[in-house]
């Protein structure tokens, strides 16, 4: 854990890029399988689902994006840094998943009014299952770096790519009833596509929504009970939190022993921050603004 944590931000820049750069090359070439035989045979579902994967190498280059910028240090116009631009791009996929799930019902109600009889072969089942193994190995390949690295972009894509994995095995099962001509299986499948494509978007916009609204990433009795173990410290009191999961900014406020002299009360705030961060990794920064407590000593 002490190396993960020690790790530089263009260390971590650099491994995440790499994650992406990769599953972006599977992404794009199993897309373009599905969709160019989704057309040629048409299964809509097929096609679907190559719309979904085409949308996994596009959160890829949103992420490459991201993370150029996502790990530059803080400068004179951005004080906390630029982390946030990688929280933005995890929520311009759940965007993107939404548009997603808009196409292939446009291509559904297309197809009631302009009915096509999808034919499959063998071709087809190949494609689908080496789709099948790519996406199980991509959710495995980005969740564990995503944990190692904590990076809330990958791990938003390893959920956006799993979504891939029960949507491949319906189609393939769709495909198992195109050839015993049960073409109605095809539509069926497709909306379910749609659903498990649309539960996928509204998870990621809440996952990512909390943290551009600044909610609490810790639990602020938790956070109290740390920080009146401290010796010295009499009470604790206004404490505010920020920032994603793996780069917090912390304030609180400390009441100590009015007698204290400012060196004194000084090194204690000092010190109550060095334990805090000690304790909790994921600590960026944290402000402490030391009060006497007149009223214990009144």
């Amino acid at each position: 854990m002490a190396a993960e944590i020690q790790i530089s931000h263009q260390e971590r820049r650099r491994q995440i890029s790499r994650v992406l750069i990769v599953t972006l090359v599977l992404n794009v070439l199993v897309a373009g399988a599905k969709l160019i035989y989704g057309y040629a045979s048409g299964a809509v579902s097929v096609m679907a689902d190559g719309f979904h994967s085409l949308m996994d190498g596009t959160s890829n280059i949103i992420g490459l994006v991201a993370i150029y910028f996502a790990f530059d240090p803080p400068d004179e116009e951005h004080h906390y840094g630029h982390r946030k631009a990688e929280i933005l791009a995890s929520m311009m996929i759940a965007i993107l998943l939404a548009v997603t799930c808009l196409e292939i019902v446009k291509e559904l109600v297309g197809r009631l009014f302009e009915p096509r009889m999808p034919v499959v072969g063998q071709w087809g089942f190949v494609i689908m299952l080496v789709g099948l193994g790519v996406n199980l190995w991509v959710v495995a390949y980005e969740s564990r770096a995503g944990k190692r690295l904590k990076s809330q972009l990958l791990e938003s894509d390893a959920q956006h790519t799993q979504s891939d994995v029960l949507v491949s095995a319906s189609v393939i099962a769709s495909m198992v009833a195109i050839s015993q001509n049960w073409y109605w299986l095809d539509y069926l499948v497709s909306l379910g596509i749609v659903a498990v494509i649309g539960h996928m978007a509204y998870t990621l916009f809440r996952q990512n929504i909390d943290i551009l609204l600044d909610r609490s990433p810790l639990e602020r009795s938790e956070i109290m009970r740390l920080v009146q173990a401290c010796e010295g410290v009499r009470r604790c009191h206004k404490v505010r939190a920020h920032g994603s999961p793996d780069e917090v900014y912390l304030e609180l406020h400390i009441w100590v022993d009015p007698d204290l002299s400012i060196k004194e009360a000084h090194a204690l705030a000092h010190q109550v921050k060095s334990q805090l961060i000690q304790t909790r990794p994921e600590l960026a920064d944290v402000t402490i603004h030391v009060e006497p407590d007149e009223a214990v000593a009144a």
